[in-house]
């Protein structure tokens, strides 16, 4: 049974990294707050199948590595790129090294110049005992077309999407190489720290309200839930002050949420809400005032994109 349980697991994690790879629709993905390390270690399974018997890959992590803001697909594709490509520059086998750490301040030397030292950065890098990248190629090895590869192996579009995907996250990507020793590339990704919020939650259905609430918790908030708005009125109109944020349905029984929050900025003008609702926004956007911070999501919606729409909701209060 425990065989049975292992086998089962292990095609499901398979099962899930190549649906991340398969997504095409990068526009319409959301970043999400991902552990490093963990990501990179369970994408093991997927190197096995094309990495062949004469590479070795080893997975290791040096003190922390903290979570990261980016699409899960574009870092399974990023990682991807770069071993495969670290595959193919050992033609007689070797070992594959992808260490993961955190990079702060003074902790791996002085940053990347296009990196901005005010923030911390976790790092990724990927070494490989391979034959090492030409001297003629290190200048404009991120460029469309080019590629160190025989012709008809490569298209030369891989480090340019890697790197275009680090540099849209707020990262770099960096290489160091020796002809016939090999080559390392280092991944910089902006450290994602967790902004916790004291929320509360309107939200007449039940089973939205408590996924909800997980969901937030999870992200490190602490969530006060509401069932209706008459009852977030009775208990919280009066100590609006402890909150940093509203999250409200708008349509509701006793009393719909525009309505709710129109009473609550009565009282504290600058209260910045979230409205979720399965209806349209358009005319309730009319009627509110747009110096006040409000954001909207549309149902259905993930728990990845309540909480990505609550961190840009937090995000814009701070500025």
């Amino acid at each position: 049974l425990e065989q049975i349980l292992t086998a089962a697991n292990l095609g499901k994690g398979v099962t899930e990294q190549l649906l991340k790879l398969s997504r095409r629709t990068l526009d319409q993905s959301q970043p999400a707050s991902i552990p490093l390390f963990q990501f990179i270690y369970e994408m093991k399974p997927l190197w096995r199948p094309f990495m062949g018997i004469r590479v070795r890959m080893v997975v290791k992590q040096e003190g922390d590595s903290s979570k990261v803001l980016i699409e899960e697909q574009k870092l399974s594709q990023i990682v991807m790129n770069l071993v495969t490509n670290a595959r193919d520059a050992m033609q007689d086998g070797g070992t594959v090294q992808i260490t993961v750490r955190n990079c702060n301040t003074g902790t791996c030397g002085p940053l990347p110049a296009p990196l901005d030292p005010a923030r911390e950065y976790s790092v990724i890098e990927v070494k490989d005992e391979g034959c090492g990248i030409p001297e003629s190629m290190r200048n404009k090895l991120y460029q469309p077309y080019e590629t160190t590869k025989e012709k008809g192996q490569g298209t030369g579009f891989g480090l340019a999407i890697v790197h275009n995907m680090v540099v849209a996250a707020g990262g770099w990507i960096d290489f160091i190489t020796e002809t016939d020793v090999g080559t390392t590339f280092r991944v910089w990704l902006p450290q994602n720290k967790r902004q916790s919020a004291r929320l509360l939650l309107i939200e007449d259905e039940e089973s939205i309200r408590e996924i909800a609430v997980l969901a937030l918790e999870a992200e490190g908030h602490i969530v006060t839930s509401a069932p209706n708005g008459l009852v977030a009125i009775d208990s919280h109109e009066e100590n609006l002050a402890q909150f940093d944020a509203v999250i409200s349905d708008i349509r509701m029984p006793g009393m719909d949420g525009d309505r709710v929050v129109e009473r609550f900025r009565k009282r504290r003008k600058s209260l910045p809400v979230l409205f979720i609702s399965g209806h349209s926004f358009r005319k309730i956007e009319e009627s509110l005032d747009s110096t006040c911070p409000t954001l909207f999501l549309q149902k259905p919606f993930t728990t990845m994109e309540l909480n990505h729409r609550v961190r840009e909701l937090l995000e814009l209060t701070a500025e």
